[in-house]
């Protein structure tokens, strides 16, 4: 594609079951803790950080969350460093009908992690810890992202996840994460081209 940068285009994963999740420990001195009531300011803060696409207005976490504030405490994880400071957060949240086949999946909802944080090692067990979450309500998980976040799409691929091709621009967004990623899960998909 030249010199040009990539268009960062809509896509979408589906983990098709929520078995064989692996055990990844966090390193040593992080931990995970859930959601305390009021905390949306702390959400917000860390998603604002980290998110390099989308703009993170004051609303995001009740437009987001506000209908179902109830559950975030069972299902909203903050991911903490040594010193207890809250570096990381996602959502083992829910989703009806996702793949157009009138089921509910687990939804793996806003992955966020400060930039100072990233590169440690951390997406992918904290991203364990709320698969098995979702794997004690639904069979099969999803999660909505984009083509740019190519660090962030070889953890999701990394742990079981499939491009989700139904979505409208899913060949041209995926093909593009192929032209820069190379994984055994995108090579195997004729319909990404060479």
């Amino acid at each position: 594609m030249g010199n040009r940068e990539l268009e960062n285009i809509n896509i979408g994963m589906i983990r098709p079951h929520l078995r064989d999740i692996p055990d990844l420990p966090l390193p040593d001195g992080y931990s995970m803790r859930l959601y305390r009531k009021g905390e949306g300011p702390l959400w917000t803060e860390i998603v604002r950080r980290a998110e390099p696409f989308l703009e993170i207005d004051d609303d995001r976490f009740d437009k987001e969350f506000g209908a179902h504030l109830d559950k975030l405490p069972d299902r909203c994880h903050f991911l903490l460093d040594p010193g207890g400071r809250a570096v990381g957060t996602t959502t083992a949240w829910f989703l009806d009908d996702y793949a157009g086949d009138g089921e509910t999946y687990g939804l793996i909802h806003w992955v966020a992690i400060r930039p100072e944080s990233q590169g440690r090692g951390l997406c992918k067990p904290m991203l364990t810890i709320v698969l098995t979450r979702l794997a004690h309500e639904y069979d099969k998980a999803a999660l909505n992202t984009s083509s740019g976040r190519i660090p962030a799409l070889k953890c999701y691929l990394d742990l079981g996840f499939v491009p989700y091709m139904s979505r409208e621009r899913a060949v041209e967004g995926w093909s593009q994460v192929r032209s820069v990623l190379k994984h055994p899960v995108l090579e195997a998909m004729p319909e990404l081209g060479a």
